[in-house]
């Protein structure tokens, strides 16, 4: 599992709709959908944010 795998893997296990955890991570819903899709690596710089969001560490997200 990667990264993105992970990021939306935890998404999908929350309440939370897409576009609230683009506002909580400081992003547009089509950037959180560019990533989710793969089609922007961008996340890499937010990672610290979409780590607070859905609760869980930064490690975890990169590893696992």
């Amino acid at each position: 599992m990667d990264t993105v795998t992970r990021i939306f893997d935890l998404l999908d296990k929350t309440d939370m709709e897409q576009q609230e955890f683009a506002r909580l991570v400081g992003v547009s819903d089509d950037t959180a959908s560019d990533w989710r899709r793969r089609r922007s690596a961008s996340y890499t710089k937010k990672l610290p944010q979409i780590a607070e969001a859905l609760n869980t560490t930064v490690g975890y997200l990169l590893t696992g």
